[in-house]
């Protein structure tokens, strides 16, 4: 047999399809699946901060409290906000007790806001539609009322989420929610802030997008205390 007609038999063999086989669900899949809320709040939390994001887990009744606190005394002293949003209209409500805090409205097109977004503007805040316990991924989904730009241009990016739009895994986010189904133009998927690393393989922070990640946790009473 000659070389040629080794390398066409070869070919032939690999191209010969193959009875399919119905997936396997591994271990960790079927342990993350009975996660409960407790264990997926301390999964994903986990998981933010080994990103090198950081967590504030709240109630409905003090998160901008602690949220405008914490931008307090960070220097975070100007933040870009969707208005149209009932986390937004909470946030400009509580605003009035930090008269050094200037929130601006993200209401007209990107055009009429670029030379304070990108110059100006210390932080962006926004919604997350999900999130991801296995890995500390934020879902969210941008449109006109919370544009991507409040996610990708500010250095510090803050985000709400609610611990029972927790999910164990991707999969299982994607198919609860029903993403799928509507998919947006642009389904952010975040999990830290941005970073990058050179051929030396050396890690920076906030080369592309935020270097900073805040993530504020809602919680029930009875989640705080498990």
């Amino acid at each position: 047999m000659s070389s040629r007609e080794a390398i066409l038999n070869r070919l032939r063999t690999y191209r010969q399809p193959k009875p399919s086989q119905p997936p396997q669900e591994t271990a960790s899949t079927t342990a993350s699946a009975e996660l409960n809320m407790a264990e997926k709040v301390r999964l994903f939390t986990e998981n933010l901060h080994a990103a090198h994001a950081e967590v504030i887990t709240a109630t409905q009744e003090d998160w901008t409290q602690r949220l405008l606190s914490l931008w307090r005394e960070t220097g975070v002293h100007s933040v870009i906000y969707a208005p149209n949003t009932p986390h937004g209209e909470s946030l400009k409500s509580a605003a009035h007790e930090f008269p050094e805090l200037q929130l601006q409205a993200y209401e007209n097109s990107i055009e009429s806001c670029k030379d304070a977004l990108f110059n100006h503007i210390q932080g962006g805040f926004g919604t997350a539609m999900a999130g991801v316990a296995e890995t500390g991924t934020l879902m969210v989904n941008t449109g006109p009322d919370e544009p991507r730009a409040l996610s990708l241009v500010p250095p510090t990016h803050s985000l709400i989420i609610h611990a029972k739009d927790l999910y164990a895994d991707l999969p299982e986010a994607f198919h609860q929610t029903q993403v799928e189904s509507a998919l947006p133009t642009n389904l952010l998927l975040i999990s830290g802030p941005s970073k990058t690393a050179d051929i030396q393989q050396t890690l920076a922070y906030g080369a592309h997008g935020p270097k900073r990640l805040i993530v504020v946790l809602i919680v029930t009473e009875e989640s705080v205390r498990v």
